[in-house]
C-alpha cells in the first residue's frame, strides 16, 4: 500500500518557522510518487527530496538538496528558496529516471510508461509555477490512456500498430476534441520509455509508435 503523508505548506517560510523540531521530514506532494521535504532537526535544517522507485514496492530514492532560506537569503546554490528547491528536485528526479541499466524492464507496460511520464511533466509544471499544479498531460493521459485498461495493460514489447489504431478508434467514439495534443503526449511518453529501456525492447518500437499514433491511422 502506498504511503500516505500529511501535506504541509512548507513552501511558506512563515509556516516553516512555526514548525516544531522533528526527527523526520515534513513532506509536500509535488506529483504522484514525488515529494519535496523540509527537515527541521535540532541542529540542522534542509530541503530533501524523495521519489518512488519502480523496481521495489513502496521504496523511495532520497537526496538532500540544500539549506532553506529561513534565515539567510537564497543564493540558488547551497541556500534555496522553495522554488529553487523545487527546480533542483526536478533535475534530480530526471537524473534518476534517465535510464540506468539496473532499471531496465523488458515487461514494462504502457501504463507504467505513462505514469512515469506524467510524474515528470507534473514536476516540471510545478517547478515552473512555483506551486503544486498538474500538467495538461496529467489529466488527458490519466483519463484516456490509463483509463483505457486494454491499452494501459499492454506490454511495450508486444505493442502493435493495430493496438494503437484500435485505441484511437475507441477515443474517437468519445468525441475527444484535442486529439493531436493527446497523441503528441502519448507518443512522447512511449518514446521516452523506449529510450530508457531500449536495450530490452524491440528495436522497431519507435516506428510502431509513429505509425500507430499518426492522426490519420484509424
Amino acid at each position: 500500500m502506498a504511503r500516505i503523508v500529511a501535506d504541509i505548506r512548507i513552501q511558506d517560510r512563515a509556516v516553516r518557522l512555526r514548525l516544531p523540531v522533528k526527527t523526520k521530514a515534513y513532506w509536500r506532494l509535488v506529483s504522484e510518487g514525488f515529494h519535496i521535504g523540509y527537515y527541521k532537526g535540532a541542529r540542522k535544517v534542509s530541503w530533501v527530496v524523495r521519489f518512488r522507485r519502480t523496481d521495489v514496492p513502496n521504496a523511495y530514492l532520497n537526496a538532500t538538496l540544500g539549506e532553506p532560506d529561513d534565515v539567510r537569503d537564497a543564493d540558488d546554490d547551497t541556500i534555496l528558496s522553495w522554488k529553487q528547491a523545487l527546480a533542483k528536485a526536478l533535475e534530480w528526479v530526471e537524473r534518476q529516471t534517465s535510464g540506468a541499466p539496473a532499471a531496465l524492464d523488458p515487461n514494462i507496460t504502457v501504463g507504467t510508461a505513462i505514469s512515469a511520464y506524467v510524474v515528470r511533466r507534473d514536476a516540471r509544471r510545478a517547478a515552473q509555477a512555483g506551486r503544486d499544479v498538474r500538467s495538461d498531460a496529467h489529466y488527458k493521459l490519466n483519463k484516456h490512456v490509463l483509463g483505457d485498461k486494454r491499452m494501459a495493460g499492454l506490454a511495450l514489447k508486444d505493442l502493435s500498430e493495430a493496438d494503437l489504431r484500435a485505441w484511437q478508434k475507441r477515443l474517437a467514439r468519445q468525441k475527444f476534441t484535442s486529439t493531436q495534443r493527446l497523441l503528441n503526449d502519448f507518443k512522447a511518453a512511449l518514446n521516452a520509455a523506449w529510450a530508457e529501456h531500449r536495450k530490452v525492447l524491440p528495436v522497431d518500437l519507435p516506428l510502431t509508435i509513429k505509425y500507430g499514433l499518426s492522426l490519420e491511422a484509424p
